[in-house]
């Protein structure tokens, strides 16, 4: 940076010596060597955050780049899905038109007059069907439901 030679050093310290005098001269050279370490850590940490700050922008625009081309390739495989998906539906289409299939409806038992017992549909396990649940499950619960005392009796 600078191109100071010995004899010039040498030249300013005889200077310096012959200014300040003997008395003088190692209080000054403490505190202009002070200063110059602090010259020298303030332009370092200034060195260092610029070297950072150049890493952190190269590395933004290089996950900005894979970020576009990964959106680029997601938006052509959307493409190209959507574009097989209509062909499958239209092959599917023309070889053969599917009849117009009726909406499935729920068969629905009239309500039971007041007064009047609900009929029994023979596999249907709602709330007040005859004969669906046996004798014995119903006097005891579930083993999984169980006290521990209930199981040794």
């Amino acid at each position: 940076m600078f191109d100071i030679s010995f004899a010039e050093l040498a030249l300013v310290f005889i200077i310096a010596l012959v200014v300040l005098g003997p008395e003088r001269l190692p209080k000054a050279a403490r505190s202009i060597g002070h200063w110059m370490g602090r010259a020298r850590a303030a332009f370092n940490h200034l060195k260092n955050e610029l070297d950072r700050e150049v890493v952190n922008q190269e590395m933004q625009d290089m996950f900005r780049q894979k970020a576009d081309s990964l959106r680029k390739e997601v938006e052509q495989m959307n493409r190209s899905l959507n574009e097989n998906l209509l062909e499958q539906k239209q092959a599917e289409g023309s070889e053969t038109a599917p009849p117009a299939a009726p909406a499935a409806t729920l068969e629905t038992q009239p309500e039971p007059e007041p007064g009047t017992t609900p009929a029994v549909t023979p596999g249907t396990n709602e709330p007040g069907d005859i004969g669906t649940t046996p004798a014995a499950e119903t006097s005891r619960p579930p083993a999984a439901n169980r006290a521990p005392e209930q199981d040794k009796a």
